[in-house]
């Protein structure tokens, strides 16, 4: 929970009620997942990367924010950012199984590699979480195929990152 500016180090999630305190984390191909909660004036910011996701990283979120301000996950507006997709998140086996099968793939034509749909696994939890589907859009864009967004996938170190921002108006 983020009361005032500053460097959160080793987070993945903010929240704050705080308006004119934009929330901001950088990301590549990770996906950012901004939620609104319109009636208590709450806002979260989380970079949801293939960990943060496999540890349902939303889900506890959206828990802080039910318990700490009485968020009503039914009346969350939910933005689910750029990320990789599913058909160029490549992964070993090790990774690959750390997900329920539902969400993985073998990947064709290759042995011993698997892609996982880390999109889906992030807007089922957001349902499960109670958040209604028509609440929730989400950017079709992948990083990896965008020319014009950073991947660190398919740049490697020579990735920039981007920023997404949050915030509410004083």
């Amino acid at each position: 929970i983020v009361t005032k500016p500053g460097l959160y180090p080793n987070t993945d999630a903010l929240i704050t009620s705080q308006k004119g305190l934009n929330l901001v984390i950088s990301i590549a191909d990770c996906m950012p997942v901004m939620i609104y909660d319109k009636t208590n004036g709450i806002i979260a910011n989380i970079h949801s990367g293939w960990r943060g996701t496999q540890k349902n990283i939303v889900d506890k979120a959206i828990s802080i924010m039910k318990n700490d301000f009485g968020t009503t996950p039914a009346k969350l507006v939910i933005f689910m950012g750029p990320a990789i997709s599913k058909p160029n998140f490549e992964v070993d086996k090790d990774v690959a199984d750390m997900f329920p099968p539902e969400y993985v793939s073998q990947k064709p034509n290759i042995e011993n590699k698997f892609i996982v749909d880390t999109g889906r696994v992030v807007y089922n939890s957001l349902l499960s979480a109670g958040v209604p589907a028509g609440n929730i859009e989400q950017c079709p864009e992948c990083t990896f195929d965008s020319a014009h967004l950073h991947s660190y996938r398919r740049d490697k170190s020579n990735s920039g990152r981007m920023f997404a921002v949050l915030g509410m108006k004083k």
